[in-house]
């Protein structure tokens, strides 16, 4: 389609809350926009799964304190089950985003179009 690069919207979204943490945090803007800067200067690859450390539901919470954090358990019979975290449309329909999923004892961070 004549594009030599696509970007999925999770990285801009990603990018997005990013910006309004460190915000929050009174971090100067100049500084902020400086940071995205550089993850778009390298291709985002600073938020790829290599770079991202091993969370806690700990420490999830105490990254963003007034956030209200919730978990969910996914049954095998659920009729959400197999579904992908887009289509089921959560942020849309309730206003939910979904920061990460536990498999299997592991919380892993939510990047692209994972599955329930």
């Amino acid at each position: 389609m004549g594009a030599d690069e696509v970007v999925p919207e999770e990285l801009e979204t990603s990018i997005e809350i990013f910006s309004r943490v460190l915000s929050k945090y009174l971090v100067p803007k100049e500084d902020v926009d400086r940071v995205v800067d550089e993850i778009r200067a390298e291709g985002y690859k600073s938020l790829s799964a290599a770079n991202v450390p091993a969370l806690s539901w700990c420490d999830i919470a105490e990254a963003l304190p007034g956030v209200e954090i919730r978990s969910f358990r996914v049954s095998t019979g659920s009729p959400v089950a197999g579904q992908s975290i887009e289509n089921l449309g959560l942020r849309k329909k309730f206003g939910v985003t979904v920061l990460a999923m536990g498999r299997e004892g592991v919380l892993v961070p939510i990047r692209g179009r994972k599955q329930l």
